[in-house]
């Protein structure tokens, strides 16, 4: 088992989750999705919407099929602060495809809609490829629309949930690249293929890793989100040579430095749904209706005053499509999955 001290020092490698650290290993068993992706940019009428949850890892798993590719190494434009002219002289010549990224709730509604208008006008120029990168806002009815409008071919690609057996092989790879020295005298492997003994990665306590990634039918969690937090919860661990146990006390203390801010209406609401998650070890999604079943607030005003908050926060987690159309974009649609945060709370018996 690693020590807390090879947890203190390698964690950056362990718990990357930011462009200036981003690793293969975090994307172990995307081999197939990779491979769907190619085959769709081989359809110049194609446009491929790349959809899942913010920090998913979607901007480095394109670089990766980009780099597999030797496609031309060039920053993606984004989403809102693009032309038409822009993607046309981005593209070289018709036979690369073009990327835009960042189609997400961080966006103005109204430089996204323009931007759509924008990728129609290119779509009618130039017969290439184009890949739409973004949360679940690109799954919403009104772009789905618009971009058929077109006459190109729109393709969705799902890439894997991050469940348990993933978190699992991609903290493999981790472990096996931060201590490849340490670890191979021992055989336990040679390659990022070989199996790795368990005791390896079992530094992490299971009830804290049921809490970062539970197994759920649907993914309520990211790459980006679970690493930040381990990487967090690792400054609180002892400077020693003790088998590391990453867990309860590190929880513990990094509430105690994170005090979460919250309204009166939203701690009655979140202690009224923790005691009903620390009962229950699998949670379904539930609807908005049956949440405010735990607010004292008025029915009327729960989604703006207690879920679209706790939602910034990452308390909660909305796991519907964004409704984007002209008049209206509402970012955090039913239905809702408690966050991290919220589970390692409920796991812990932390009152938030």
């Amino acid at each position: 088992m690693l020590s807390n001290n090879q947890v203190i020092t390698q964690s950056q490698a362990l718990f990357a989750h930011d462009a200036r650290f981003n690793l293969p290993a975090a994307f172990a068993n995307r081999e197939q999705t990779r491979d769907q992706l190619r085959q769709y940019l081989e359809d110049r009428d194609n446009i491929v919407l790349i959809s899942d949850l913010l920090g998913s890892g979607k901007t480095f798993f394109v670089d990766m099929v980009r780099g597999a590719m030797n496609l031309p190494e060039e920053r993606m434009l984004i989403c809102g602060r693009c032309s038409a002219d822009d993607a046309q002289r981005r593209s070289h010549d018709d036979t690369y495809p073009v990327f835009i990224d960042e189609w997400d709730i961080k966006a103005n509604p109204r430089r996204m809609l323009a931007s759509l208008e924008q990728v129609n006008v290119f779509s009618a120029k130039q017969h290439q490829p184009l890949v739409l990168i973004g949360d679940f806002t690109l799954r919403s009815s009104g772009i789905q629309r618009q971009l058929r409008e077109s006459g190109r071919q729109v393709q969705l690609l799902d890439l894997e949930p991050l469940l348990p057996d993933f978190f699992r092989l991609s903290l493999r790879y981790r472990v096996v690249h931060a201590f490849k020295s340490s670890i191979e005298p021992i055989g336990a492997c040679q390659n990022h293929q070989t199996a790795l003994e368990d005791q390896w990665i079992d530094f992490i306590e299971p009830a804290l890793l049921r809490a970062l990634v539970p197994h759920w039918p649907t993914s309520a969690a990211t790459f980006r989100e679970v690493f930040r937090l381990l990487t967090e919860l690792s400054y609180y661990l002892p400077p020693d040579n003790q088998p590391c146990s990453l867990g309860g006390d590190q929880v513990r203390r990094w509430f105690a430095d994170n005090p979460q801010q919250l309204k009166p209406e939203q701690k009655t609401f979140l202690r009224r749904w923790i005691a009903q998650l620390s009962a229950e070890e699998a949670v379904q999604p539930c609807t908005g209706e049956a949440l405010r079943e735990f607010a004292d607030s008025d029915p009327e005003r729960f989604y703006a005053d207690v879920l679209q908050p706790l939602a910034r926060m990452g308390l909660l987690a909305a796991m519907g499509n964004p409704e984007l159309n002209e008049t209206e974009y509402r970012r955090y649609p039913e239905p809702y999955l408690p966050g991290s945060k919220t589970r390692m709370a409920a796991r812990y018996g932390i009152d938030l």
